[in-house]
């Protein structure tokens, strides 16, 4: 439904016009989702750097965000992954935030893509 609804919008065409009111609630929504997502990257990336254990990410034996967070995994070519996610929710929040203002076609077209990448 997300995806489809910014897919309506890109087809309507390239004229800027003000969102409907469902178009502003999901992008409201989805600022709101990046702001969490870039919140618990952040929170893994610190994590990982400073060699925490937090209890709070621990959910039983077989699910152990700490455990994950030490191992070789957690990295991509020497990169942490959440370092890979702060900046991917960061792109999406800009997006998000750029698109409130009114249509604009070629930014819903960006954020469906960017969507699709994921993190």
């Amino acid at each position: 439904a997300t995806m489809q609804l910014l897919l309506e919008s890109f087809a309507r065409g390239s004229n800027s016009r003000p969102h409907t009111k469902q178009t502003r609630h999901l992008l409201h929504f989805m600022i709101v989702l990046a702001f969490v997502g870039m919140a618990l990257s952040v929170y893994l990336l610190y994590g990982h750097y400073a060699g925490i254990h937090w209890h709070i990410c621990e959910l039983g034996t077989h699910i152990s965000c700490n455990k994950l967070n030490q191992q070789g995994y957690s990295t991509f070519y020497g990169v942490p992954v959440a370092f890979m996610g702060v900046e991917w929710f960061a792109v999406l929040l800009l997006v998000c935030w750029s698109a409130l203002p009114e249509q604009q076609p070629v930014l819903h077209a960006g954020l469906v893509l960017w969507a699709g990448l994921g993190p």
